[in-house]
């Protein structure tokens, strides 16, 4: 990658789909986002905040403990502390939710505006477990040079120098925000 190029964080990432029951109430989802990615990536998208505007201690969520994403909890009528039963693989894995966060890639909500019933989010090393994928990604998160709003104006060389450095492979930079 050109080091020239706008970007100041990079962040692999595991995106899955997954059936989602809050056992609490019983209310559930045919498919929401499950998201893993390393806590110690997290500060160079600029950390995560709960809904109430308080920072999350990703790096050190309890084992099997979620951030889910406010759309997510809607959806579920979820509170904090409620339990979870996702399905990876056809098999139930018992979840907690620690914090629910606004809408962003970093609490497991892609692709909002298009439907989407919102996800969740916890380290990677756990999704893969989970998912059975084990040391993979689906994707690498790219942060533009700059701020939330200012770093926009970046996208399409930063777009650009992604797609030149994986000229000849598969792959290609996809612009979300």
């Amino acid at each position: 990658l050109d080091p020239s190029a706008p970007i100041d964080g990079l962040m692999p990432a595991l995106v899955d789909q997954v059936p989602t029951i809050d056992t609490n109430n019983n209310l559930h989802e045919p498919s929401m986002s499950l998201t893993g990615f390393d806590p110690a990536d997290l500060l160079n998208f600029g950390g995560l905040k709960d809904v109430k505007g308080h920072d999350i201690d990703f790096a050190n969520l309890p084992a099997n403990n979620v951030v889910m994403s406010k759309t997510a909890a809607d959806k579920l009528n979820a509170s904090v502390g409620d339990s979870l039963t996702i399905y990876a693989n056809n098999q139930p894995h018992q979840l907690t939710v620690a914090a629910i966060a606004p809408d962003s890639f970093l609490s497991g909500s892609v692709n909002i505006g298009d439907g989407s019933a919102g996800g969740f989010s916890m380290p990677l090393s756990e999704v893969q477990a989970i998912t059975g994928r084990t040391g993979q990604i689906s994707a690498i998160a790219v942060s533009n040079t700059g701020g939330v709003k200012d770093s926009v104006k970046y996208s399409d060389q930063a777009v650009a120098a992604i797609d030149n450095a994986l000229a000849g492979t598969p792959y290609r930079a996809v612009a979300l925000k």
